[in-house]
């Protein structure tokens, strides 16, 4: 049964050959899988787990198997290249590590919780294979338009979640052609760009973490946000929310956090963590696509310390935060560097511009590796127990 596995078309997603395979032969989806002994139960929509295992059996390249036909590449985008390296083993090899496991990537529903089809697509694939089938483009995060016919993906109802009873066999069926109600504007139209891009690695921001005050110097040189101003938080999700309004398909984009709070996150001068790249082509869509020389402006207000002042309070805090920081490494008493940089007073400062407390800096560079130490050891005391 296992060798009935038909292979992937062209631009097609890996669990919709999976459904082609089942629909063909009239099979149910738990004895194919039994069969290929890759999983237990239904799979989510997304699924790319024990890929070495399909590549097998289709006899086609483990890797190219994972890149073209699953949304792995978009999910992995912004990572860092050693946490891509264990992503990309785990999701062929299976090989889990304690701190690195393939269903934190999977979350690629939470951004597209309803499959998507094109009608020109759907008509294109029965006249050429006598089925339609499920675009992998047409699902990516931030993707609203066809990349093949420029029209406006239909939204079904079908979701891509797993679990019991969400497993379906349905195949794109062929849809009425309404127009669309509204041109789609530059920022759609750039999203949509940067977000096949990303899937196909030809986004260069898409190889790995951001540099360091990039999104920064993207904001001054576009006029957004005067030199050595912090960014207004309200303002920037304002900005955000504008170019989202309205877009076909940005309700997974919002609803998964309404608020927009991690767009002032990405726009620090050193953003901490690597949001997921949905998040980045948004960002990176709206600078392209502001009007100029209509910008709004991003400045947060003045904070009134002038620039003696900083330097000031920067050479003070040092001092105390130096002492505070030996303090908690010879005690060994749980601290974070947030609560002790707040008992300074420089958090706010420093969080948002640390160019200008370049003593701070130092103190806490000086003691990073004492603190990773601290930090690593109460992980595997916690462990042991």
């Amino acid at each position: 049964m296992r060798y009935l596995l038909q292979r992937p078309l062209p631009d097609e997603i890996l669990t919709s050959a999976l459904v082609r395979t089942c629909v063909r032969f009239d099979l149910a989806i738990k004895p194919l899988l039994d069969a290929l002994g890759v999983n237990p139960s239904a799979p989510s929509f997304f699924h790319m787990s024990n890929i070495a295992t399909y590549a097998q059996v289709l006899r086609i390249d483990p890797v190219k198997l994972l890149h073209q036909s699953t949304v792995f590449p978009t999910l992995v985008a912004f990572q860092p290249g050693d946490r891509r390296k264990a992503f990309q083993a785990e999701a062929i090899h299976g090989a889990a590590t304690q701190a690195v496991r393939l269903s934190a990537l999977q979350s690629t529903r939470v951004f597209v919780p309803f499959r998507r089809l094109c009608s020109a697509c759907v008509r294109a694939d029965k006249k050429s294979y006598g089925l339609s089938y499920w675009h992998l483009s047409h699902q990516l995060p931030g993707v609203t338009l066809c990349a093949h016919h420029g029209t406006r993906l239909r939204i079904t109802t079908l979701i891509t979640a797993s679990g019991r009873g969400r497993w379906s066999y349905q195949l794109p069926e062929e849809v009425d052609s309404a127009p669309l109600s509204k041109r789609p504007a530059p920022f759609d139209i750039e999203l949509n760009r940067l977000a096949l891009n990303t899937q196909a690695g030809d986004n260069f921001h898409a190889l790995g973490p951001v540099p360091e005050r990039f999104y920064r110097q993207q904001l001054e040189r576009a006029g957004l946000v005067s030199a050595d101003r912090q960014v207004n938080a309200c303002l920037a999700r304002d900005w955000i929310a504008g170019h989202l309004r309205g877009l076909g398909g940005s309700a997974g984009l919002l609803q998964v956090d309404p608020t927009l709070s991690w767009v002032d996150l990405i726009l620090r001068e050193r953003p901490g963590i690597p949001f997921p790249a949905c998040k980045h082509l948004i960002i990176q869509a709206a600078l392209a696509s502001t009007p100029r020389p209509t910008s709004p402006y991003l400045d947060h207000k003045s904070t009134g310390y002038r620039g003696k002042d900083v330097q000031a309070l920067d050479l003070r805090s040092a001092d105390r935060l130096d002492a505070r920081l030996r303090s908690r490494l010879d005690t060994g008493d749980r601290f974070t560097l947030r609560e002790e940089l707040v008992a300074v007073g420089v958090w706010q400062g420093f969080r948002h511009n640390r160019l200008k407390y370049p003593a701070v800096t130092k103190v806490v560079e000086q003691h990073r590796t004492d603190m990773l130490r601290m930090k690593n050891r109460r992980t595997t005391q916690g462990t042991a127990a």
